[in-house]
């Protein structure tokens, strides 16, 4: 929820206790209504236990209860540094509290239009009021993604306060009504002022050993090609959402917690992203770019509408993604979805200027005041050494200092990689990419006998926290790290998993290549990270439902260690 949308909510539930007041109190035939209310619901109740229990929890036990639930909530909310859900959940209970006493007590009067046995005013309920607002506080400070029950359950809790406060005859139905308007009306205020507690509260970046980026893929939001090639609505989160187990210990489905399933098109999402992304050290996101000739994009529209209205302020450079898209990911790899081309110089010259204002723009990631630039695929390009010759001098026309152009060098299970001529080609920089697949001769035999026993299935391996170990170095060689990998919810049978990553093991091989790149030059240290919110691979640094902001915390560590 936006501000402004939070501020408008408030200002609807203000004018609904408004209502409810004059309406239900101000006039003969609301009081009488209340009344007639209050009789049915007392005498659907039969005597006894039932009526004590219901009046007695609504009373004591469900604000002690809800108390007691609110407070380790906000004692973990401290521990995860969840300050703007802590401070939205503080105001909402102790304004909430305040104004609904103060409303009571000291500015609404009830006008004798019946003849009642409690004929003072008593709107809102204190305790309802007390009640309504601590089951806010709960769900506001609940960490990661709110199971299905909880939202059932506090409304459950609601009712059965509602019941007791009316069944003690303490108060009338419209009085209990009332107060949840309240506690609605200054929950949303609070957020209004604070922001939504979603996101964390700004702060400055964490001072690193390292310049760690992330790459961020910008697929989240439903696009015509990906309606027509897979279904209307399709995203990432699609496969996501339907990924399931495969064989024994497979932890799928693996599930976003407090961002949540997120549309890129949404700028307080971006905004959050950068926000946590800045608090554990990620200097900047990496956005997946596609050319595929021609002017032929895709995928382009969030990381246009970060450059077009300057949100969020976070750094940020591009990474080309020169590859011909097919329906590999979907189990169907002959089919061609968009066919990766290069028509030539003059697409090039086209393609430049496309990037120029993003090369421009102050929160572009440079190193030595060069913009970096990174190529998925540099062994596909027609003339790699021309490609480097052209973008240099294109750039240095354009008044740039010239580009920071990366290769990557991919060797994803150590089998030798895929290109070896970074510099000779001109590139200023390769990153090394190797899957943390603990890859053996021992490991690929059980992983083959695993795999026929099963009939098929993906390809397995264990996590590996001595990788970097393994990886090939060199002044102008940049390490690159991963959490985690299961792109099963993309390939299914036919994917690969690494089983059991855990941050404790990624912290590892972040600390060791930090120590790759210490004696360089500090613009130089570039930690590549893949990825920042890889979903469909199993390959993200978000909060999951399973660890929460483990990895992150694991990065911000490894970054930070003392050596």
């Amino acid at each position: 929820m936006t501000r402004a949308a939070a501020a408008l909510t408030a200002v609807g539930l203000s004018l609904g206790f408004a209502a409810c007041y004059f309406l239900m109190v101000g006039t003969a035939a609301g009081q009488a209504g209340d009344v007639l209310a209050f009789r049915v619901l007392f005498g659907l109740v039969p005597d006894g236990w039932p009526a004590v229990l219901v009046s007695g929890f609504a009373r004591a036990a469900s604000i002690v209860a809800l108390a007691a639930i609110a407070v380790g909530l906000g004692v973990a909310a401290v521990g995860r540094r969840s300050w703007r859900a802590l401070v939205v959940a503080s105001l909402t209970v102790a304004a909430s509290v305040w104004l609904g006493r103060w409303l009571r007590d000291e500015v609404l009067e009830r006008p004798g239009f019946t003849a009642e046995a409690f004929p003072q005013n008593s709107m809102p309920s204190t305790h309802a009021v007390a009640a309504g607002a601590l089951v806010a506080a709960l769900l506001l400070l609940w960490p990661g993604r709110r199971p299905w029950w909880l939202p059932n359950t506090a409304a459950v809790v609601l009712l059965l306060v509602a019941l007791g406060n009316i069944l003690s005859q303490a108060h009338r139905p419209s009085d209990v009504a009332a107060s949840f308007l309240l506690v609605g009306s200054v929950g949303a205020a609070a957020v209004a002022v604070v922001g939504h507690p979603g996101s964390a509260v700004s702060i400055r970046p964490v001072q690193t050993n390292a310049r760690a980026v992330a790459f961020y893929l910008p697929q989240y939001f439903p696009i015509p090609e990906n309606d027509e090639w897979w279904g209307r609505g399709f995203t990432e989160w699609t496969n996501v959402a339907s990924a399931r187990r495969l064989f024994p210990g497979h932890q799928q489905p693996t599930l976003p917690s407090e961002l949540g399933f997120y549309d890129l098109r949404v700028p307080e999402t971006r905004a959050a992203q950068a926000e946590l992304a800045k608090q554990y050290g990620v200097e900047a996101f990496v956005y997946w770019h596609y050319w595929f000739g021609d002017g032929d994009r895709i995928l382009d529209r969030p990381f246009h509408e970060v450059l077009a209205s300057g949100e969020p302020d976070h750094s940020f450079c591009l990474a080309w993604a020169n590859q011909t898209w097919t329906g590999i990911w979907h189990g169907a790899k002959d089919r061609v979805l968009k066919q990766q081309r290069y028509p030539g110089a003059d697409d090039e010259r086209r393609h430049f200027a496309e990037l120029l204002p993003a090369f421009a723009d102050p929160r572009y990631l440079t190193v030595d005041g060069r913009p970096v630039f990174y190529v998925f695929r540099p062994e596909e390009l027609p003339n790699a050494a021309d490609f480097v010759e052209r973008w240099q001098a294109m750039a240095i026309e354009a008044g740039l200092s010239g580009l920071y152009l990366v290769a990557e060098m991919s060797d994803l299970l150590g089998r030798g990689p895929a290109y070896t001529a970074s510099m000779g080609d001109g590139f200023d920089a390769a990153v090394y990419m190797r899957l943390p697949a603990g890859v053996t001769p021992s490991s690929v035999l059980r992983m083959r006998l695993l795999r026929k026993a099963m009939r098929g299935g993906p390809e397995i391996y264990s996590y590996s926290d001595t990788v970097m170990a393994q990886s090939r170095r060199g002044p102008h060689i940049q390490p690159c790290v991963y959490p985690n990998w299961d792109n099963t919810p993309r390939s299914g049978r036919s994917g690969l998993t690494i089983v059991g990553a855990t941050p404790e093991k990624f912290r590892r091989n972040v600390v060791e290549a930090v120590r790759t790149v210490r004696d360089r030059p500090a613009e130089e240290r570039l930690l590549w990270i893949k990825s920042w919110n890889e979903w469909a691979e199993g390959n993200h640094l978000e909060p999951d439902a399973r660890t929460g902001r483990g990895w992150l915390e694991a990065l911000r560590e490894g970054l930070t260690a003392d050596e």
